[in-house]
């Protein structure tokens, strides 16, 4: 028997939750698929929604307590018989029978990125999960990299589960967004992300202002947790659509011209393959683990070159023959991200650390 941790379900869905939300799922079809016999069991806190789950079982816990309290003090004494999955960062720390997932090390690369409080939690927090956790799992070979160097442990202590993009294909586009936007079919250029410093939005903006094309931006911010940039954010050509519907947002990708990813961090990148299983151009910084996602998929420039970045925006652009050619890399590239292949490589991951002895048959 195996518990997860389930906390994520309460939490604003970002890359961090989607990961955890189509593990969770592409798991239960394992499970279903390969008629594996190991139980699992999701520990949610009360008022969550779960998925629809066939072999997952759901179990409420908690007493309408929530949040990092939720965490801290029901989840270890709820998961005390047996251990603890946690896909999505935050893990109990009186819990010692556990595996952790750090999808990046930013806290520690890009310390001035987060609010004080925030930063110094998850410091403490990562620090002695790295000592306590039978394994880390992380979501690139460069996040992998950078967890080895910050906390000094040995490799086998690490496993990666790669992000994928698959939860795009049974979404139908819902093309309302455009009109509430007052945009048209190939006149735009999208970017997602927030306005955490990292995702390098004033730079984009910046590159933009010369181009004449409008610019669109899905995602929001979350002073509790970023420290926001208060660079000049009213644009004449830029459009704020902040937190939008997966569905609208599938439009946005389907309907662009080219998406750009101009982040100077990522420990993944989540955007870059959903924009490519939607058939759109993918222009993206060359900096972290974006290169390791987005392979010979898309059209690299310097995060930290405005000049770049817009050179860039501007090739893709007016290079029909380019567009064909990335889209063509890009509808090949996201065949080696899908959800089932992470799903079997956390199972294979577990069993080497002996926590079951079933294989999949």
């Amino acid at each position: 028997m195996i518990y997860i941790n389930g906390r994520f379900l309460s939490q604003r869905s970002t890359g961090v939750q989607r990961f955890s939300l189509q593990l969770l799922m592409a798991l239960d079809l394992l499970l279903t698929r390969k008629n594996i016999s190991e139980k699992f069991i999701l520990l949610c806190p009360l008022g969550v929604s779960p998925p629809l789950l066939l072999n997952i079982t759901i179990r409420f816990v908690g007493f309408g307590i929530k949040g990092h309290l939720w965490e801290q003090l029901v989840l270890p004494f709820a998961s005390r018989f047996s251990y603890l999955l946690n896909f999505s960062g935050g893990a109990p720390l009186l819990k010692v029978k556990q595996f952790v997932t750090i999808h990046d090390t930013v806290l520690y690369d890009y310390p001035s990125a987060y609010t004080f409080v925030f930063r110094n939690w998850y410091k403490f927090l990562f620090g002695v999960l790295s000592k306590t956790s039978r394994k880390i799992f992380t979501v690139s070979q460069f996040s992998k990299e950078r967890l080895l160097r910050i906390f000094n442990i040995c490799k086998e202590r690490v496993g990666v589960l790669y992000n994928a993009c698959g939860h795009m294909d049974s979404l139908i586009a819902d093309n309302s967004i455009l009109s509430e936007l007052n945009i048209e079919k190939n006149t735009f250029v999208l970017a997602v992300g927030s306005l955490n410093p990292t995702k390098n939005i004033s730079r984009l903006l910046n590159a933009i202002e010369k181009i004449e094309v409008d610019l669109v931006i899905v995602g929001g911010s979350n002073a509790g947790v970023f420290s926001i940039d208060n660079e000049e954010r009213c644009k004449t050509n830029v459009k704020y659509a902040g937190y939008i519907t997966d569905e609208k947002l599938k439009s946005l990708y389907e309907n662009a011209i080219i998406f750009i990813f101009p982040s100077i961090y990522e420990g993944f990148g989540i955007p870059p393959l959903e924009a490519m299983t939607c058939g759109c151009p993918v222009v993206a910084s060359n900096a972290a683990s974006i290169p390791e996602v987005c392979g010979d998929a898309a059209y690299y420039f310097n995060p930290l070159d405005v000049g770049d970045m817009e050179a860039a925006i501007h090739k893709v652009m007016k290079n029909a023959e380019l567009r064909d050619r990335l889209v063509a890399n890009g509808s090949a590239r996201i065949n080696m991200f899908q959800w089932e292949n992470t799903a079997i490589s956390l199972f294979s991951q577990l069993r080497q650390c002996d926590l079951f002895k079933e294989s999949i048959r």
